[in-house]
């Protein structure tokens, strides 16, 4: 829930920054005005931060669902089989001369 307000919030101030600069430009470009002030370079660098930190809270929702979700399902991937190597469950079958794996109890054909 953090993770999502976080990614609001900066899309919130992201978006209101995008909102001030178009109407400042568009406000100095009806009036002909060329000149540079020092809240232009304030907006520009609001901007620059605010996507930077919308961009990071997105990989940091990845980077979370990533250890939530992929990577307990990837250690349970490697650490199952190794415990079927100290229940016994893999069998050499002389018939087939093969590997079998019991996962359940059944007679194999």
């Amino acid at each position: 829930m953090l993770l999502s307000a976080d990614s609001c919030l900066t899309a919130l101030v992201f978006a209101s920054d995008m909102l001030g600069m178009g109407v400042f430009a568009l406000q100095n470009d009806l009036k002909h005005i060329q000149f540079r002030d020092s809240f232009c370079i304030f907006r520009c660098y609001v901007g620059v931060v605010s996507c930077t930190a919308f961009n990071g809270s997105f990989l940091l929702q990845a980077v979370y669902r990533y250890f939530i979700v992929v990577y307990p399902h990837f250690l349970f991937c490697y650490l199952w089989p190794i415990a079927l190597l100290f229940t016994g469950d893999i069998i050499y079958n002389v018939d087939n001369q093969i590997y079998q794996l019991f996962i359940c109890r059944v007679v194999p054909i």
